[in-house]
């Protein structure tokens, strides 16, 4: 049998640059979309939570085809964001031939201790400008963990330039973005929320230094913020510092262990990495009890590749085959339909 490490080619939860890490194919990623040309087909929508208010943090939308992250923007304050598709009827650099295509895909918006949304594409389309909502419901048993008490401390100036900073990003103005969130954090330096999503858009230019200092003041500012320690932890993968990496989502997962399948997800890699079979699967199991929606189907992949390593092949056989279910083209996919004894999918 091959090594593990041989077979193992695990994605990060996207974060908007498909950029390779090296021969463990981590990959971090979703593709930044321009401005729409006239005449060209924008979806429209907005994220909202139960009751209908808006998140009023930076909460990623994504569109999602054939389980593959092909595109990425940020909802704005109010919640709302778009897409531009490209002119319908045309192949573009949006990968489709007719407009028929597009409904083969859906949008879906994710905001960490929350369950992320997913709607057809096709459904967002008929929906027209002010009526395709993504309602967010909250996972976890702590509403404490993933909303941070200093936002009710913060000042009206701060509050604008934060708002400010949200809208620039749904505009996917990162720069300014960025210059309006560092002045949000000057304004109020306990500004956690602001200290993460600053942190989240540095990350996004491939500033992982002063992400990693965002984030650090976000956990000083309310170190019960469990979603810094999420988006810390997924720094640390991006580093290859497996136990900080570890340490990092178990202080999210302590604050709730039912909010956060991403820091099992990235708890499973580390420990892995670090050759701690045990953690792993116990790491795999918790995050797919807390992972109902499939939303990191990779889960499924290494549980897998884990049940093989032990000579269950039913188990691994069933696991791989509800990866591949949901996440067909998934960076894992060939490498599941090679241990299932399949064809390589053909490509389009």
């Amino acid at each position: 049998m091959r090594p593990l490490e041989s077979v193992i080619f695990l994605a990060l939860i996207p974060t908007f640059s498909y950029a390779q890490l090296g021969d463990h194919g981590l990959a971090l990623g979703g593709i930044i979309s321009p401005p729409a040309p006239v005449n060209d087909l924008v979806v429209y929508g907005s994220v909202v939570l139960p009751g209908g208010a808006a998140p009023g943090r930076l909460v990623r939308v994504e569109r999602i085809c054939a389980g593959h992250p092909s595109e990425a923007t940020y909802a704005d304050a109010k919640g709302h964001f778009s897409f531009n598709l490209g002119h319908p009827g045309a192949t573009n650099e949006k990968g489709f031939a007719k407009t028929s295509e597009m409904r083969t895909c859906s949008i879906r918006a994710s905001l960490e201790g929350y369950r992320a949304q997913t709607k057809a594409l096709d459904s967002l389309l008929k929906a027209g400008k002010e009526n395709g909502e993504l309602v967010l419901q909250p996972i976890g048993s702590q509403p404490s963990a993933v909303m941070s008490v200093t936002d009710m401390e913060v000042a009206k100036n701060a509050r604008k330039d934060y708002d400010a900073g949200l809208d620039a990003a749904a505009k996917l103005k990162l720069a300014a973005a960025i210059v309006a969130m560092e002045k949000a954090t000057a304004a109020y330096r306990k500004f956690a929320t602001a200290w993460l999503s600053l942190g989240m858009l540095e990350a996004a230019q491939k500033d992982s230094a002063a992400a990693l200092n965002s984030y650090t003041q976000a956990i000083a500012a309310d170190d019960k913020f469990a979603p810094a320690y999420v988006e810390l932890a997924e720094l640390h993968l991006a580093a290859r510092q497996w136990s900080e990496a570890t340490e990092s989502a178990g202080k999210a997962i302590a604050l709730d262990p039912d909010a956060f399948p991403r820091a099992y997800y990235f708890a499973a890699v580390a420990d892995l990495r670090l050759n701690l079979t045990d953690a792993v699967e116990k790491d795999i199991a918790a995050g797919l009890r807390v992972d109902v929606g499939h939303e990191f189907p990779d889960l499924e992949y290494l549980d897998g590749i884990m049940h093989l390593r032990k000579g269950d092949v039913p188990g691994g056989r069933k696991q791989l085959e509800s990866y591949l279910s949901h996440a067909p083209d998934g960076v894992n996919a060939a490498n599941a339909r090679q241990r299932l004894g399949e064809p390589e999918k053909a490509k389009q």
